[in-house]
């Protein structure tokens, strides 16, 4: 038997496997948050031991950094999926929104994506689980549309600004949009959906200028 095709076919064996192991782990996410996110839990929805799990990943921190990095990815692909013909403060507005939406869609993944401590382990206790490059996509994506609006003229700089600085503004306006619990904001009497139009507007109008005149 050929060596190489019998390699390639437990390859995708193992990575069947793999998905599968975190796919059971992200239905257990969505269901439960992270607190319902153990190797035993994963191990029954997966139909797996628990010593088997471990021939795929090295451990919990393992799967939750997996699936952190597949919600990164799909955050991504909804920035990527606004229109590219719209001007560019259009097309930040439109990609803040899609951000919001994910997050709201998709609330216990976007919890573990921004918020858990996988993020602030020491980079050499976190073996070789590094970032893909394909989880910056929507960091990238939103950084290149700043950077079109500062070069056509319609965002504009201060002094001692960069486009690192806006794109940090709006990140902190938009994760905090998306990251607030909307439930208690409606307890509270907020009109919710009104509050977020009018911060997104105070946004673009400030990369704008316009909140100096």
């Amino acid at each position: 038997m050929d060596e190489t095709k019998e390699l390639t076919t437990r390859d995708r064996r193992r990575e069947r496997t793999k998905a599968t192991i975190l796919a059971a782990a992200e239905e257990l996410l969505t269901e439960g948050g992270l607190e319902n996110l153990t190797l035993a839990n994963i191990a029954h929805r997966a139909a797996y031991s628990k010593p088997a799990i471990y021939e795929y990943f090295s451990g919990i921190e393992d799967i939750l950094f997996e699936l952190a990095n597949k919600g990164f990815i799909l955050l991504g692909e909804c920035v990527k999926a606004v229109p590219q013909q719209l001007p560019p403060d259009q097309k930040l507005l439109a990609a803040g929104h899609a951000l919001v939406r994910f997050a709201s869609e998709n609330a216990e993944l976007y919890n573990l994506m921004f918020t858990h401590i996988i993020f602030k382990n020491n980079v050499a206790n976190r073996r070789s689980l590094d970032p893909r490059k394909d989880t910056e996509t929507a960091y990238q994506a939103t950084f290149e549309i700043i950077q079109e609006g500062i070069a056509q003229g319609i965002f504009k700089l201060r002094p001692g600004q960069d486009a690192g600085m806006m794109m940090y503004a709006c990140w902190v306006i938009v994760h905090g949009i998306a990251s607030l619990k909307q439930s208690l904001a409606l307890e509270m009497g907020l009109d919710i959906q009104r509050y977020n139009a009018q911060m997104f507007a105070l946004m673009i109008q400030n990369l704008k200028g316009k909140l100096d005149d």
